[in-house]
């Protein structure tokens, strides 16, 4: 997996854009209790959680992301292809289909 900066600032920001159509959904289920809105509501929490847990996995592996990327980089540069091995596998989301 290559470290992008900018894939990560589009996940917080994807992340940020649920975060605020949950906080919708939430006030409109306040203003008007109701069996729609509450389902709606809980779809947008579930959308949420699966940010969530997609910046939480970047967030706790990011050390084995880095010295993987450090690795191939030299290998690349010393041999002209990726290193054979990793410590930590290409990142595989919670809902990503192998």
């Amino acid at each position: 997996m290559d470290i992008d900066l900018q894939q990560m600032l589009e996940d917080i920001q994807r992340t940020l854009r649920a975060l605020e159509k949950a906080h919708q959904q939430g006030e409109a289920l306040q203003n008007e209790p109701n069996k729609e809105n509450l389902q709606a509501y809980q779809t947008e929490l579930q959308a949420l959680l699966k940010e969530l847990k997609a910046l939480d996995h970047i967030v706790h592996h990011e050390i084995e992301m880095v010295a993987d990327e450090i690795v191939d980089a030299l290998h690349k540069s010393l041999m002209n292809k990726k290193a054979p091995f990793h410590y930590h596998p290409d990142v595989k989301l919670p809902d990503d289909k192998a």
